[in-house]
């Protein structure tokens, strides 16, 4: 009897440990932004492997991605894709910080009324920068903390500082691109074109700082 009894007692442990395991998945599940969701999805169909999929989801998910929903994750996904093709890969954190600036990047950039090849060509050059110019951005990162090991916290503002500033000169650079191709069309035409100046990760018409 005693057997019996503590067989019937495991097994309902096992189902009860299930069920909560069970609802605990579905609950993540179901918090899991939509735009990190469908960008991960992306990064998998354009081959990341799972070690990098993971690295990224891990950094993403303790970042703030509301504010971007609604934002196209394609364009996101292929410039991550195109920056792991330079010869220096950006690590999880880096990507992730990236993906984030650039879905931020390109929502203020289109409620300041440029146009989605404005917006794309932004976006992968800003890309290209950083990937170009990750080690030294490494270094700068690393010599302006005192401590060989700085906090967790610490280097992903940095990071995001970093990554601001290169995409906000490729913003700058898409401005003056328009600027001299509307001037060059309307007489006396000046500037980007577009209300309030470039637009920043905050505020459409501000800067990336």
């Amino acid at each position: 009897m005693k057997t019996r009894r503590t067989q019937r007692l495991l097994i309902l442990s096992m189902a009860l440990l299930l069920i909560i395991g069970t609802a605990a998945w579905a609950q993540e599940t179901e918090t899991e932004p939509a735009f990190l969701r469908e960008t991960l999805q992306q990064l998998e169909q354009a081959g990341w492997t799972q070690e990098q999929l993971a690295e990224f989801e891990e950094a993403a998910r303790q970042m703030n991605w509301k504010s971007v929903e609604g934002t196209e994750p394609e364009l996101v996904a292929t410039a991550l894709q195109l920056a792991q093709q330079d010869r220096t890969q950006l690590e999880g954190a880096e990507n992730a910080e990236l993906a984030l600036q650039l879905a931020v990047m390109a929502r203020n950039m289109r409620h300041a009324g440029y146009e989605k090849e404005a917006i794309t060509r932004a976006a992968l050059d800003g890309t290209r920068d950083i990937a170009r110019n990750i080690d030294q951005l490494r270094t700068r990162i690393r010599s302006q903390h005192e401590t060989p090991k700085a906090e967790p916290e610490q280097i992903r503002q940095r990071i995001r500082e970093e990554i601001r500033e290169q995409l906000n000169q490729s913003i700058a650079r898409q401005g003056r691109t328009e600027g001299r191709q509307k001037g060059g069309a309307h007489s006396g035409g000046t500037g980007s074109g577009r209300p309030g100046g470039t637009p920043g990760p905050d505020n459409p018409g501000s800067n990336f700082r």
